[in-house]
């Protein structure tokens, strides 16, 4: 329901709206039937003699050049470069990498013809290991590098104050009964 106060101006609309649409120009009156087309007869093939106009044209040849290339993507991600970082925190990874290096003790060494040498290396645990050259020792990632008849030499990689990392050497002496101290 429209109320009062609208119902003029509405009634004001809906006149001006029929109006317009009756106003303009009389309808024109319906357009002339058309003819039916008249078919032409198919031209007669040519003599083979001229050259037809595909044969003419050259074929179509590409030319990359200057052109991206379609299968390469439009945004390039390049890897980030990672930056030199000084070894992360050694994590121990066999039971004679959880000890430090001078806490090992040597206490038997063997070697035969023919054969690499072999030493037996005691934790502080009380644990004895059979170690041989290239084994991992120590808790800042020490190897050995060479098993001699009185030690047994490990190299360990060690980072220094200026973050260089120098590789240091440690001898293990072989525990004889002369170096023990009784009480």
């Amino acid at each position: 329901m429209i109320p009062r106060r609208v119902r003029p101006a509405w009634w004001g609309v809906v006149l001006a709206t029929a109006l317009w649409a009756c106003g303009g120009e009389p309808p024109s009156s319906p357009a002339p039937a058309k003819a039916p087309p008249v078919r032409k007869p198919a031209p007669k093939a040519r003599k083979a003699a001229t050259p037809s106009a595909a044969e003419e044209a050259p074929a179509f040849v590409y030319d990359p050049e200057g052109l991206r290339d379609p299968f390469q993507p439009f945004i390039r991600i390049e890897p980030e470069k990672k930056e030199k970082k000084p070894p992360d925190v050694f994590v121990p990874k066999t039971p004679l990498q959880r000890f430090a290096v001078e806490e090992l003790r040597v206490a038997g060494i063997v070697w035969g013809p023919g054969k690499p040498a072999r030493a037996l290396v005691e934790a502080p645990d009380g644990k004895g290991y059979v170690v041989r050259v290239g084994t991992l020792v120590g808790d800042r990632g020490g190897k050995i590098v060479a098993i001699h008849p009185d030690r047994v030499v490990v190299e360990e990689r060690v980072v220094d104050l200026l973050g260089e990392v120098q590789a240091r050497s440690v001898d293990l002496r072989l525990h004889t009964p002369e170096d023990e101290v009784r009480p």
